[in-house]
């Protein structure tokens, strides 16, 4: 029982330093929240967060809804593309087109594929910003992400990523076997299957990853990272991207029990 109150107490102090890290919950994803009253309604509705109706049974129930940035995506069962607005609880059409496949709009921009397999970037009047994604420069590209933070990440046929700005112009060469989007001027990429990195936007390796250590996403400046150690600890803990401390605790596991927490800063 000793053990277990001094886990309680160490966790809960523990998050309140990340708290004061600055680490903190995702905003909501969605503008409103799509929704079926009855199992078998053949609609999808869109709710408020306080549960009020803003559109009624306006999409096919087979069909999947994404309102993302005041544009609504609707994904129908063979994964053909439709963009809407809401307006005073009726849905019209953001653009009068049909693509055979799209991203939400990020940034003012989604990524679509037309019916001849090729990908453009579009603004929300329909307007292509690139108007072939599908090839950049020398570049055979197989897939793309979405805008983030001004840049799109892209796979070439050799299966390497880099990333592109929204004019089409490539600001990192494909090099990464593996990466992410761009977020506050960073991105975790692997230069192979095992080398972790953080870069800016100039490439720039700003932290280097050990290896068998578990990364995720960054936040606020810091990254968190778990590992186990060969005596059964696990520590998990942050890096300080902009000021280099090392925040971490211990944890040590016996018999499936965490018996024992320790908080470092350095």
């Amino acid at each position: 029982m000793h053990s277990n109150k001094r886990y309680v107490f160490f966790i809960i102090l523990f998050c309140m330093m990340l708290s004061s890290c600055g680490v903190k919950h995702k905003d909501q994803l969605f503008d409103y929240l799509p929704v079926k009253f009855k199992s078998d309604d053949k609609k999808i509705s869109l709710i408020d967060y306080d549960g009020n109706i803003v559109a009624e049974e306006e999409f096919a129930s087979t069909s999947q809804i994404l309102p993302i940035n005041d544009v609504i995506t609707e994904i129908n069962i063979e994964g053909k593309v439709k963009y809407w607005v809401l307006d005073n609880k009726k849905i019209k059409p953001l653009i009068d087109q049909e693509f055979n496949s799209g991203t939400p709009f990020y940034e003012d921009a989604a990524i679509v594929r037309d019916d001849q397999g090729i990908l453009s970037l579009i603004n929300k009047k329909g307007e292509p910003l690139i108007a072939n994604l599908s090839k950049i420069n020398n570049y055979q590209v197989q897939r793309v992400g979405i805008l983030s933070d001004g840049l799109i990440r892209f796979k070439t046929d050799e299966g390497k990523w880099g990333y592109l700005n929204k004019k089409g112009e490539v600001i990192l060469k494909p090099i990464y076997t593996k990466c992410e989007n761009f977020v506050n001027d960073l991105a975790r990429v692997m230069l192979d299957n095992t080398t972790f990195n953080i870069i800016n936007k100039k490439g720039e390796i700003l932290f280097k990853g050990d290896e068998e250590t578990t990364y995720f996403p960054v936040s606020n400046n810091y990254i968190e990272f778990g590992k186990r150690t060969s005596d059964n600890k696990i520590y998990y803990g942050l890096n300080d991207l902009k000021g280099k401390k090392l925040i971490f605790c211990f944890i040590q596991i016996i018999k499936e029990e965490l018996i024992s927490i320790f908080l470092i800063q350095r």
